[in-house]
Formats: C-alpha cells, structure tokens, sequence
C-alpha cells in the first residue's frame, strides 16, 4: 500500500498557461520547505482552452507529485442544478 503524502497542496485554475509553470515551481518549493513528502493537486477545467492542462499533464507526466484533477465543461450547470431545486422546494 502506498502511504500519502504528509502535505498536500490544493488548488484551481483555468485558462493559466502563462503563470502556471512558475506557480507549480513555487508551490513545490513553498511544500518542500515544510515537508519531505508532498503532492500538488491543482483542480483545472476541461474548457481550458489556452495549454493549461497539457502544461499539466507534461508535468504530472515527469513528476508524480504533481496530480490533475479535470472537471468536465458541465460542471457549473451541475452544481446549479441542486440549488434550484432546493430553492424550488424551499418556496413550496
């Protein structure tokens, strides 16, 4: 079994590509100054459309500290969805 990591760093992004390599470069060194054994998890969208997430994925693909999370294009109108029908019961 593998053991997880002691820290873990978690962040978003989209449409990124011109800052997200020395935003990764930072969070490793910022991670590495606290803990020995760490991941960088950075949540990004499918619509991406700038690089972002083949930036990502080459890294991820070089170092498996690195993990991407890719939510689908459809996500927003998911998340919505609850809320409109809580508000739709809520009223009655």
């Amino acid at each position: 079994m593998n053991k997880l990591p002691s820290l873990s760093i978690v962040t978003q992004t989209y449409n990124e590509a011109e800052l997200i390599e020395a935003t990764v470069q930072q969070l490793f060194e910022v991670g590495q100054s606290v803990a020995d054994d760490l991941e960088v998890v950075i949540v990004t969208s499918e619509a991406s459309s700038d690089g972002t997430n083949d930036i990502l994925a080459d890294w991820s693909a070089r170092d498996a500290r690195l993990r991407t999370v890719i939510q689908p294009r459809d996500i927003s109108d998911r998340r919505r969805r609850p809320v409109r029908l809580w508000r739709f019961t809520a009223r009655g």
